[in-house]
């Protein structure tokens, strides 16, 4: 049987790294550019998983909770799934 409260804790965590993603790269386009370079999808991709593993680190520090690599990398799903809304739906509004 699934722990429900565990499935909601992880989507949280892909949720607020999706969100994080769009601002990172929405912080990082240029106000001429003709399209988003991959690069800036790289520097946001590490931006991001290194604020993750900060954040699993800070936990791990902490009495209460502990940090996890798995966390680590349900945090990069959101990365890639922010990464993927941002390229398909928001970069072509702003890059018409």
């Amino acid at each position: 049987m699934v722990d429900t409260m565990f499935l909601i804790r992880k989507l949280g965590h892909v949720t607020v790294y999706l969100i994080l993603t769009l601002l990172i790269l929405r912080a990082m386009k240029k106000r001429k550019q003709s399209h988003m370079p991959k690069s800036t999808y790289v520097i946001a991709f590490v931006i991001a998983i290194m604020y993750a593993i900060s954040d699993e680190y800070h936990q791990s520090l902490t009495g209460f909770r502990d940090g996890r690599l798995m966390d680590v990398g349900i945090d990069g799903i959101g990365v890639l799934l922010g990464m993927w809304v941002y390229s398909r739906f928001i970069q072509k509004v702003y890059f018409r």
